[in-house]
Formats: structure tokens, C-alpha cells, sequence
């Protein structure tokens, strides 16, 4: 005779109990007449293990991350984002340092090579 497998919801029946007096139940009855099978009691567990270890990692503070050192530079006549990123960078590629000035200022739609305003103040990456 085959194994007899458990319903699919993990809880197994199990068969009335007999109480020998109402007044005083022994040890082995029951008040309930399922229990969990192992798959249930498994998922009941991990469960809980996952939730205790999105609690503590959620409840941890967050790392903080310092911004960027930045100083400020006035722009002179005839300068562009690239003079100003070439002062900037010692050595190395320009356009990276092009594209962080440009986030920082808010200039996203100025092209790399057109002359900006003379007296305008812009915030540059340090380094």
C-alpha cells in the first residue's frame, strides 16, 4: 500500500479524541484536532527567519555617503566647460569631469564647446 501523503495545505487531521473526564483532561489530548505538518512548520520558520533579517538590516542606519568635495569658479570671458574642466583635472580625460560639472549646474542641455556667460559662478568637482 502506498505512502498516504498529507493535504496540500500542511495541516494533517487527526482522529477525535476521547475524553476519559471532562473535569480532568490527561496530558495526551488535545484541544485541537489539526496539526502542522513538517512543510508547513518549514515554511512557518523561514518565514519568520526572513522577516527578522529585514527587520534588522531595514533597521540599521544607513550608510551616509559625503558628497563630492566641490569648490566654485567664477567663469571668465571666452571659457567654455571644457577650459574650465581642463583647469579642474590634472591630467587625464576631460569628459567625465564635462559631465559632472554639468549634473552639478544644472546645464544638461548646454553643448561642451559653446562660451558661457561671463561673471557666472559654477560649482566644480575639487580634484
Amino acid at each position: 500500500m502506498p505512502a498516504r501523503r498529507g493535504p496540500a495545505s500542511g495541516l494533517v487531521g487527526l482522529p477525535p479524541m476521547v475524553r476519559a473526564t471532562p473535569a480532568a483532561p490527561c496530558a495526551e489530548q488535545r484541544e485541537s484536532r489539526y496539526r502542522l505538518g513538517r512543510w508547513a512548520r518549514l515554511t512557518i520558520t523561514l518565514s519568520v527567519v526572513v522577516l527578522a533579517l529585514l527587520f534588522v538590516t531595514g533597521a540599521l542606519p544607513a550608510a551616509t555617503v559625503e558628497p563630492p568635495a566641490t569648490s566654485q569658479v567664477t567663469v571668465h570671458s571666452g571659457d567654455t566647460l571644457f577650459s574650465i574642466a581642463d583647469d579642474a583635472v590634472s591630467g587625464g580625460e576631460l569628459g567625465p569631469m564635462v559631465e559632472q560639472i554639468r549634473r552639478l549646474n544644472g546645464l544638461d542641455d548646454l553643448a561642451a564647446g559653446v562660451q558661457l556667460p561671463a561673471g557666472l559662478v559654477l560649482v566644480v568637482p575639487a580634484g
